[in-house]
């Protein structure tokens, strides 16, 4: 660890090798100090607003971080869990560089993805489309309605409707998982059924016991997800794994309830298809965290939500913000690259692949 505190800088120290992340204009120098212990630094959120965020030190390596004056619960840009008003110095430099990148992101995507004239124009001639995704770890939601009102928001762009409830698996026989084979194309607004694909799997849910159960069985290879395509307004296909069909919740015995307790699965009811997706929640929730992502694909006309282990969000996240990182330019379309940069790229490559394969051959 060096230090990068440059005259009146924050004393934060950057790993070697640190690469900041790809669209951000903050570096060290960015930040004025106001005070004693408080630097200040304009940017911007990642909504792509003006940003004013200032960094205070309250102890060596810790920090406490407001945005537009506000205190601010620090969230880590991988796992998207949510922590305290304290982190380290170099989390929250980190994280500040990271919002302002996401923020310039979206005011450039504004040029094709935005919804003036110009934009669609752009999208039509180019054969582009919108499509965006969001993510949260569940155990910042402590209530239904909050995670209700989250995948409002980030489905609004989509016909797709969902209703968040509790359950408990009551009846006498286990309650079990199912998984689609594939897509169902036809009929996908009717009832799920083996015909069409539909396979159960013995994987019970429902009660604090079967979180423990399929923690064990599928660990961080559990899925539960769906992904329903729309003509118009009317769903035209459905996928869904590690689901429960929503017309065989009767058959299971599984009662629902608008209302949670500490020992509740939650569930997600989609409209017009045959599809509940499963949140393990209870005895387990603190020691096998889910994060949830909702988003759409197509102009709206491609609706998905995903749930799986927080530690393999963390763990994919990164490997693809690292990748970012290091190759934004590149996939930048905005960027030329001159013949020093792309030939200092290649001889990168060129390393990884001997490293990886222990020499090139040909």
């Amino acid at each position: 660890m060096v230090p990068e505190s440059h005259g009146n800088a924050p004393p934060v120290s950057l790993p070697a090798g640190y690469l900041p992340p790809y669209g951000t204009r903050l570096t060290v120098d960015s930040f004025a100090q106001q005070g004693s212990d408080t630097w200040a630094a304009d940017g911007l959120d990642a909504r792509g607003s003006p940003a004013r965020y200032e960094l205070t030190v309250t102890a060596p390596g810790r920090a406490m971080c407001r945005v537009n004056g506000e205190p601010t619960r620090y969230r880590n840009i991988y796992s998207h869990q949510t922590g305290g008003l304290e982190s380290s110095l170099l989390a929250w430099f980190d994280w500040i560089l990271a919002t302002d990148a996401a923020g310039r992101l979206l005011l450039a995507a504004d040029d094709y993805g935005g919804e003036t004239v110009a934009a669609q124009l752009f999208r039509a001639e180019h054969h582009l489309v919108r499509h965006d995704s969001q993510e949260r770890c569940l155990t910042d939601f402590t209530t239904l309605p909050e995670l209700q009102g989250w995948l409002d928001e980030a489905l609004a762009p989509t016909p797709l409707r969902t209703r968040v409830v509790a359950f408990e698996a009551i009846g006498k026989e286990p309650a079990l998982l199912c998984d689609l084979l594939g897509p169902v194309r036809e009929n996908p607004t009717g009832p799920l059924t083996p015909e069409a694909g539909l396979r159960y799997l013995p994987m019970p849910f429902g009660t604090a016991e079967s979180v423990g159960f399929v923690r064990g069985e599928l660990g961080d290879r559990f899925r539960s997800m769906t992904r329903v395509g729309f003509d118009g307004s009317t769903p035209s296909w459905v996928h869904a794994v590690s689901f429960v069909p929503t017309s065989e919740l009767a058959h299971f015995g599984v009662e629902t309830r608008t209302t949670a307790d500490g020992e509740s699965w939650w569930a997600i009811l989609l409209d017009g298809v045959d599809v509940c997706l499963v949140i393990p929640r209870g005895t387990d929730e603190r020691d096998w965290p889910m994060n949830i992502s909702a988003g759409y694909d197509q102009d709206g006309q491609e609706a998905t939500i995903g749930i799986r282990p927080t530690q393999v969000s963390e763990r994919e996240n990164r490997l693809q913000d690292h990748f970012q990182r290091r190759w934004g330019r590149w996939l930048d379309a905005a960027v030329v690259l001159d013949d020093e940069e792309l030939a200092a790229g290649l001889k990168s490559v060129e390393a990884m692949l001997d490293k990886e394969f222990g020499g090139r051959h040909g």
